[in-house]
């Protein structure tokens, strides 16, 4: 008898921690979704800010106008 008692208490205790386990998979899950939603999030900003109409209206603001001339490439040896 006390024999099954015991059993009946560590199937107990064992289905808590796997209930528990099962917790914190779905907050860290949780957690893993929204950082991809920022991610994305940022992503799109830093595209938006690279796009060349962007970069061209920033630069009129700041009057900086594109160069006439190319660059000139330097060979180093």
């Amino acid at each position: 008898m006390t024999v099954l008692f015991i059993m009946a208490v560590i199937m107990i205790f064992s289905s808590h921690l796997v209930d528990k386990k099962i917790i914190s998979i779905a907050d860290i899950k949780y957690e893993i979704s929204i950082l991809e939603s920022e991610f994305l999030e940022n992503r799109k900003t830093v595209m938006e800010l690279r796009m060349e109409s962007n970069v061209l209206s920033f630069m009129k603001v700041r009057k900086i106008k594109s160069s006439i001339n190319p660059p000139n490439k330097i060979i180093v040896n």
